[in-house]
């Protein structure tokens, strides 16, 4: 089991453990200070949850909204991309000649 003791940016103190167990299965665990408003927000995101299972959907529902977030900024970009565009363009001319067989 290691265990690493790290100060975040702001000063607090958070503890990570990590434990592997025969390379089946890796769990840390993770230690971190967080003041009563943030703890009772938690508590109302957990309702009868407990507190790991609603950290760990959290986490992972953050990760997804940033993984939707980039695909829309890239789907943006590839919309308005000038060569994209020109390359659609001159697709459909061929496939619109080749139709006219």
């Amino acid at each position: 089991m290691r265990r690493n003791d790290r100060a975040n940016p702001d000063g607090a103190l958070f503890r990570m453990t990590t434990a592997s167990y025969s390379d089946r299965m890796t769990a840390t665990t993770i230690s971190v200070r967080i003041d009563e408003h943030t703890m009772a927000e938690l508590r109302q995101l957990a309702g009868d949850r407990n507190l790991s299972d609603a950290i760990r959907e959290l986490i992972h529902a953050q990760y997804t909204a940033r993984l939707y977030a980039q695909a829309a900024r890239d789907a943006d970009r590839l919309r308005n991309d000038p060569a994209d565009l020109a390359e659609i363009k001159a697709v459909n001319e061929e496939l619109d000649e080749i139709s006219a067989w």
